[in-house]
């Protein structure tokens, strides 16, 4: 399946069916798109969302998570998202900082809180959003995720199904 991300901060403003159309046409069928930044929430999520499902997309979203504010952040996405929030397939919370930006100090908590705040008021499907580069050296290499679907960032621009190495737990 061949999927696009986005979020408000590459694009803030309202993606319209029209514009997703020829992704669907290239044989796209998932967007997944960035609900909360870490600061704020994407305020163009509902209406993104359901321009994108009029294209013939299925949707997903992310929360790039922010320390102490997991709840928070899910509820506020979660009231974004409006009636889209239903036609998620999953919400992935994205535990990772740009290198360039100073990293926060995030703890294991942080990433449960939001874990726990998205499965228990919500019941979607939980994944974690992180990357090799990012979770062994600022989390220790914690396994608690492990059972979690991980999908595995890289910005390398080769896009690749294979994680290397193998880390926190995930083994695939």
């Amino acid at each position: 399946m061949y999927g696009i991300d986005t979020s408000h901060v590459a694009h803030p403003r309202v993606i319209r069916a029209e514009e997703w159309a020829p992704f669907r046409a290239d044989g796209y069928e998932l967007l997944v798109l960035g609900l909360h930044g870490g600061v704020t929430a994407n305020v163009h999520s509902r209406d993104t969302l359901e321009e994108a499902r009029a294209a013939g997309l299925l949707t997903a979203g992310y929360i790039f998570l922010a320390p102490g504010i997991g709840a928070e952040q899910v509820a506020v996405c979660r009231e974004q998202a409006g009636d889209a929030w239903n036609h998620l397939q999953f919400v992935a919370v994205d535990v990772e900082w740009p290198p360039d930006w100073r990293p926060p100090e995030l703890t294991i908590a942080d990433v449960w809180q939001a874990v726990s705040a998205v499965r228990e008021t919500t019941g979607l499907p939980v994944w974690l959003y992180t990357g090799h580069w990012w979770w062994p050296r600022y989390l220790a290499d914690a396994p608690d995720f492990a059972h979690l679907p991980l999908w595995d960032s890289r910005y390398n621009g080769g896009p690749s199904l294979i994680m290397q190495p193998p880390y926190g737990g995930w083994t695939r």
